[in-house]
């Protein structure tokens, strides 16, 4: 099951960087949710932080819970495959303009 994740995520991220090379509006919309991607996941944390301290709960053990909140597991995914998808845009317009 792993192999065929793996797979998919390779797939759409090559498909990411098609896009963003062809189109410059797709690269923006692309940044845009990228930015609204970084705020969910970071409020995810902040809120699962927060929590932690007012309730005065042992952090090491209770800051775990910020990997079942579905805002951290979207935002974060999306952000791994944007983050892939860019760097090879980028080295793929570098790479063909020499």
């Amino acid at each position: 099951m792993e192999w065929m994740i793996g797979i998919g995520l390779a797939i759409v991220t090559v498909i990411l960087v098609w896009c963003f090379v062809r189109w410059t509006a797709v690269l923006r919309l692309a940044d845009g949710l990228a930015s609204l991607a970084l705020i969910c996941a970071g409020a995810a944390v902040s809120s699962t932080i927060l929590r932690v301290l007012r309730d005065d709960t042992v952090y090491m053990t209770e800051v775990h819970s910020v990997l079942l909140n579905p805002a951290f597991l979207i935002g974060g995914g999306y952000l791994l495959l944007y983050a892939t998808a860019r760097l090879g845009a980028n080295a793929f317009i570098s790479g063909g303009s020499r």
